[in-house]
């Protein structure tokens, strides 16, 4: 059998340029993927009320103090109860570039 040399040299820089490019591409993926932990949970303005089923409707769910609504914290459990549960969440408004 007769080995090549200049084909298995080829054929050993593709094999590196191809390691070399699912490194690269695995990282990103990584650091893509993985959360970042400067930025707070996305369930930090979620709070939670449980009430009767007759207490609270739409028209004065607004009315309700904001002392009156408990905070969510991880993980997020509420188990199985007979009451509502209602949720509230601000959202802020973001300011795009196109704004300015």
């Amino acid at each position: 059998m007769q080995i090549h040399t200049d084909k298995l040299r080829n054929y050993d820089v593709g094999l590196l340029v191809t390691a070399i490019v699912a490194v690269v591409l695995f990282i990103s993926l990584f650091l893509n993927i993985s959360p970042n932990s400067s930025q707070p949970p996305h369930y930090s303005q979620l709070k939670y009320r449980f009430a009767s089923s007759d207490e609270l409707n739409f028209e004065n769910v607004d009315q309700v103090p904001s002392n009156q609504w408990m905070p969510a914290t991880s993980p997020v459990n509420l188990g199985m109860s007979d009451k509502t549960l209602w949720f509230s969440m601000v959202i802020e408004p973001t300011q795009s570039p196109d704004s300015k």
